[in-house]
């Protein structure tokens, strides 16, 4: 083994990177972690009672549960024939030339003679067509309401993005399809075979990795800061063949790390790690990745009494506990498959808060100015800003983004911290604290 091969052999962070990688994982072998339609199908496996999971409509009644809770819409589950539940993938409508639904899950009602329906347009890493959803939506009103119906629309992605079209609800897998795999684990260790557990754990890894893997992401950005030398090693490695033993031994990483410096995002994330605040500053860098940057700026004495009401003992979130954070979305903007730059918003998020906390909406109110938020979800609830503030950008390059937050987002935080700070001592004076 060379001296480079031995050095990044024995680097901590290097082989870390491997080990939390190289757990087997059959999305992983069956290389189908990033294929939509794939993820559509087993979702669709199990939303449906009838399938050969031995589920029953278990796994419906969480993952409608979940819907309910996140976007604040009343589902009638007592009334709902979930036995007769019937879910068709790529739903054609009638006299439609365009693209097929995602998910359509059809439910009777017990009482009335009508029918619940939910309609799922799921995203994984593609985006959005121009006017599609507006089309379904037109499909769905025609199809649907007009047989007594009752509809559900939900936006399904990734990471949150918002549907370009009214009357969806914008949900990510962190939302709703996480924590029905979380419960359906929990109350089916016992009872289902350890094969049919152990493939729900990996799909739950599977998308929790993509969603947002801020772990991974700061081990590499440590080894990239701390050992230049050895990621260019790597980096360089294809056509010199160089590290012949670290493409054996350490498989996962090497591929990783080599396909990391590839997205423009991650030179953003390093950079904003780096950041430097004065002495005496509430601005503080919070728990971020290549798809989230957050910045939270509360007092000292905010901070506390919001990590109370957001005591959540399996959701921390933040690393501060602030549970309040402004955020910066990052996604590549892509041209056929390749990351031509940096798509950009930014919006203030609250963090789950405790289960028997009974304030949240309230607390979203006060923040929002007293302008109602339908979508209040007990996890993770985005706050828009005012007009005043530039807030997204579009097909940045890395050193463009680095500007405009150094620019535009930190002054954001600054233009906002004392109105919401004031704001939050008004409302924990009023409200038991």
């Amino acid at each position: 083994m060379s001296g480079i091969e031995n050095e990044i052999a024995l680097n901590t962070n290097f082989v870390k990177l491997d080990q939390a990688l190289k757990r087997f994982n059959i999305f992983d072998a069956l290389g189908v972690r990033n294929h939509e339609i794939r993820h559509s199908n087993f979702l669709g496996y199990l939303l449906d009672p009838n399938q050969s999971h031995d589920l029953g409509a278990e796994f419906l009644i969480e993952f409608l549960r979940n819907v309910s809770r996140e976007s604040a819409e009343v589902i009638p589950l007592l009334d709902l024939n979930l036995p007769l539940a019937q879910v068709e993938r790529e739903k054609k409508f009638q006299n439609a030339t365009d693209s097929s639904l995602d998910l359509f899950v059809d439910i009777p009602l017990m009482s009335g003679g009508g029918k619940f329906v939910l309609a799922i347009e799921n995203k994984l890493n593609s985006t959005q067509a121009n006017g599609q959803l507006s089309r379904y939506s037109e499909h769905l009103h025609r199809e649907v309401i007009g047989t007594a119906g009752k509809l559900l629309k939900v936006f399904l992605t990734l990471n949150g993005e918002d549907a370009n079209s009214d009357g969806w609800r914008s949900l990510s897998y962190f939302q709703v399809v996480t924590p029905t795999i979380e419960a359906l684990i929990d109350s089916r260790s016992d009872t289902s075979g350890d094969y049919f557990i152990q493939i729900l754990k990996d799909y739950l890894a599977a998308i929790t990795r993509d969603a947002d893997s801020s772990d991974l992401d700061d081990v590499v950005v440590d080894f990239v800061k701390n050992k230049p030398q050895l990621v260019q090693s790597i980096k360089e490695d294809k056509s010199a063949n160089s590290l012949p033993r670290v493409r054996v031994l350490f498989p996962r990483a090497y591929s990783y790390v080599r396909g990391f410096d590839n997205d423009p995002r991650v030179k953003v994330l390093t950079a904003f790690k780096a950041t430097k605040f004065e002495l005496g500053s509430n601005l503080k860098i919070e728990t971020s990745s290549r798809s989230y940057l957050r910045l939270s700026f509360l007092t000292e004495e905010n901070g506390k009494k919001l990590a109370t009401a957001c005591a959540h003992p399996t959701r921390p979130w933040l690393e501060s506990k602030r549970h309040l954070a402004l955020e910066l979305r990052l996604d590549k903007s892509l041209k056929d498959d390749v990351a031509t730059g940096v798509n950009g918003k930014v919006w203030l998020m609250l963090g789950p808060t405790d289960e028997n906390y009974p304030y949240r909406k309230e607390l979203v109110k006060f923040l929002n100015g007293w302008e109602e938020i339908k979508d209040v979800s007990p996890r993770y609830t985005k706050i828009l800003l005012d007009a005043q503030h530039e807030k997204s950008f579009r097909n940045l390059n890395p050193e463009g983004v680095n500007a405009w937050i150094q620019s535009k987002f930190f002054k954001i935080a600054q233009d906002i911290q004392k109105d919401i700070n004031k704001k939050l001592e008004i409302f924990f004076k009023d409200y038991c604290f």
